[in-house]
């Protein structure tokens, strides 16, 4: 009986433990084959969210590219058919066609007059007073001469700050605006993956070496079998483009250009940019320019990056020229006035008797070769080419009229007036003028 019992115990523990090692290789079993299952399915994720990745990685490449391309060539402006800003953000909306852009104006000719405190009138943008009465002098007996004074407006669009129109901003609302439009997700179709973002958000990074775009589209790849779903991380991408660099280079340069006469933009050259100057460009205003700033040293696509912008035509300043004195030059009757270079000779009239003006019997040049070495001159604040014309009696001495008999002297005390003007040779309504008051001596008849 005993045995039987202890048969029978035996037997249950041996089909417990037997059913317990079933139970535990089952349950094994089932737990490696999701493993293995899990595994396979994150891999399955991975490769099919990988194109996803390069997709908007190569979205946001060509996005980026293409804005800083147009907006170097339009002279930081980006256009809303562009995906710039609205137009009605811009202050000043003066473009001019070249190459296929609409390029900025990133310096005007200047506007209005500019007065001290009290008043008194520093700067004017209006001949004949351009750019001053006495320019470059500050006084008539010119005790100093000055060439920095107000010969144009700068509105190169800054990088960044509380501005609508900066390079910063537009860049961030252009590139957002081209890599949505770059989203075509029916070229993963055959996937089976399901596609959903929203509207891209773009941070722009202007450093002096560099450019960095980073894009957040929410992007997220989900399993269409449920099996799991994949939120896409930032896309960041540098761009080897100076535009911080070259933007400064530009701005600094026009405001030179803006403010002394004498400077010349295509002689700067800093830290691997240079600058060149295409005047009179076909399609803009008569006589407006492009200036060109290219990096050597920074590029895009390989190629050296380039930073345009236009410029109005100014008008040319004339040295002043101070009227004679009766002791330097005095006509009389008879006189005539001759052009021999840029400077006027007073002739007299053949034996005058009796002698009369002093000018008249020495033939004394006008200006003396004290000023200016004797010539009537001008500058251009555009570098262009200028014609001097000089008149007397609305007859103007050039090749064919080479002198003129003086008219009959007006005013008190008697004078003869000759009317100098310096004008621009590609765009004659670009002038300065002045009137130089010539003593004529009348108490003296010819006999």
């Amino acid at each position: 009986m005993v045995k039987g019992q202890l048969s029978v115990i035996i037997i249950i523990g041996l089909v417990v433990a037997i059913m317990i090692g079933l139970v535990y290789y089952i349950v094994n079993s089932s737990s490696e084959t999701k493993s293995v299952a899990g595994v396979r399915n994150m891999q399955s994720s991975r490769e099919l969210v990988t194109p996803v990745k390069e997709f908007v990685d190569g979205c946001l490449r060509a996005a980026a590219t293409e804005a800083l391309d147009e907006i170097g060539k339009q002279g930081g402006v980006l256009y809303p058919n562009q995906g710039g800003l609205s137009q009605g953000s811009i202050q000043y909306v003066t473009t001019a066609p070249y190459d296929g852009h609409d390029v900025w104006y990133g310096l005007d000719a200047p506007v209005g007059d500019i007065h001290d405190r009290h008043g008194t009138l520093l700067y004017s943008s209006d001949t004949p007073e351009y750019p001053w009465h006495f320019f470059p002098c500050d006084t008539e007996q010119c005790g100093t001469e000055y060439y920095k004074g107000y010969f144009g407006i700068e509105h190169v669009p800054l990088l960044n700050g509380t501005p609508s129109l900066t390079i910063e901003k537009q860049l961030m609302a252009a590139v957002a605006s081209k890599v949505d439009a770059c989203f075509d997700w029916s070229k993963f179709k055959a996937l089976p993956i399901t596609i959903t973002t929203k509207p891209s958000n773009v941070k722009v990074f202007l450093d002096d070496q560099d450019t960095t775009f980073e894009l957040n589209a929410s992007v997220k790849v989900a399993m269409q079998d449920g099996s799991g779903e994949s939120v896409l991380p930032f896309s960041t991408l540098q761009l080897p483009v100076r535009l911080k660099k070259i933007q400064t280079a530009a701005k600094n340069v026009l405001a030179m250009d803006a403010t002394d006469i004498t400077f010349d933009p295509s002689t700067y050259t800093q830290d691997g940019i240079l600058v060149s100057v295409l005047h009179d460009v076909p399609g803009a205003n008569p006589g407006d320019d492009l200036i060109t700033f290219t990096d050597t040293r920074g590029k895009l696509e390989g190629i050296p990056y380039e930073f345009r912008v236009m410029r109005h035509d100014r008008p040319p300043a004339l040295i002043y020229i101070p009227d004679p004195t009766k002791d330097q030059v005095d006509l009389c009757p008879g006189s005539s006035i001759a052009r021999a270079g840029n400077h006027t000779t007073f002739l007299g009239p053949d034996n005058p008797n009796p002698p009369c003006g002093n000018g008249a019997v020495t033939a004394n040049p006008w200006p003396p070769q004290s000023f200016h070495d004797g010539e009537i001159t001008a500058l251009d604040p555009d570098e262009d080419n200028i014609d001097i014309n000089i008149t007397v009696a609305m007859q103007n001495l050039d090749d064919a009229t080479p002198s003129v008999t003086i008219p009959t002297p007006t005013g008190s005390p008697k004078h003869v007036d000759v009317v100098v003007t310096a004008t621009e040779r590609d765009d004659p309504t670009k002038q300065d003028t002045q009137i130089v008051s010539i003593p004529a001596d009348v108490s003296v008849q010819q006999t």
